[in-house]
């Protein structure tokens, strides 16, 4: 059923797209949406096969049942009909830590194969048990305690990892006089911020700031050198959360739609306006490259 109604939606906009003359736009979404969902896949792929296999491992050797076991004081209030001794409560256990460690595609295998456990113990096989009805309302509702898959799709449509790269600055309370930062870091380019929009480009004490960085600037990470003029002025935008990501429903993901992000007026230019480095006889010498601002 749920496969004739996509087909119905498909067909309505093809129809409807032909009609309003904007035919092209279907074909270019087709082009460029297969792409990025093959990229995803790709991205997914390594860390799905990954704990498929830790699954696998985990049953054969016991723990799966050693894990069950640790928690069958809850499952068991939880699913009443279900034998205490049944694989279906390991494979729960399993889908619960994989939600839990934010590994969604990952816990996909183990709720499946939960289902089809639960389903050999219902006696109405046409009619989803209550056990089965819990089971999906717990995976629904599952809390997620450390957003690896969202963090891992970040990453794949080259997102900037705030905890990463983005560094607060030392606020500077009185105008007229030296700051933290004037005391700590020397002005190698450029000015400080003066406002929340502008960054500055901390580098370490070689000068050196990290590839993925430089590439997330869109500059050649392959480079030995770069001029700092290359870097100053350098602008990208900060999305909003509301914009990052698509609501359906009660689930949320990750929006691909990056012309409508970056064009969005709710998207705040950030403009490189600075690169410091830590003075030799600062604490903060040491400290690794990353992106200042101003809070």
């Amino acid at each position: 059923m749920v496969a004739y109604i996509w087909a119905f939606l498909i067909i309505i906009g093809i129809v409807y797209s032909f009609f309003t003359g904007n035919i092209n736009i279907i074909n270019e979404s087709i082009l460029t949406n297969a792409n990025k969902a093959l990229d995803l896949i790709m991205n997914l792929m390594p860390i799905i096969v990954l704990w498929t296999g830790i699954l696998k491992i985990a049953e054969l050797s016991g723990l799966l049942d050693k894990f069950a076991l640790f928690l069958r004081p809850i499952l068991c209030k939880l699913f009443p009909d279900v034998p205490k001794d049944n694989k279906s409560l390991g494979y729960i256990s399993s889908n619960i830590a994989a939600n839990m460690l934010g590994l969604g595609s990952a816990a996909t295998p183990a709720g499946l194969k939960a289902m089809k456990e639960l389903q050999e113990i219902n006696d109405n096989k046409e009619t989803a048990s209550t056990p089965m009805i819990t089971f999906l309302v717990l995976n629904t509702a599952g809390v997620t305690i450390i957003p690896t898959t969202i963090s891992l799709q970040s990453t794949s449509i080259s997102s900037l990892n705030s905890s990463s790269y983005f560094q607060p600055l030392p606020f500077k309370y009185d105008k007229n006089s030296e700051g933290v930062v004037e005391r700590h870091y020397d002005i190698l380019k450029g000015k400080l911020p003066e406002t929340k929009e502008e960054l500055v480009l901390v580098v370490d004490n070689s000068n050196k700031v990290d590839k993925k960085l430089i590439s997330y600037l869109g500059l050649d990470e392959t480079q030995t050198e770069i001029p700092f003029d290359d870097i100053i002025g350098r602008e990208f935008k900060l999305i909003l959360n509301k914009d990052f990501y698509r609501s359906l429903g009660n689930v949320y993901s990750i929006n691909f739609d990056f012309e409508s992000m970056y064009n969005s007026s709710d998207a705040v230019t950030l403009k490189v306006v600075g690169i410091i480095r830590a003075k030799e006889e600062s604490k903060l010498y040491q400290q690794g490259a990353n992106i200042g601002y101003t809070e």
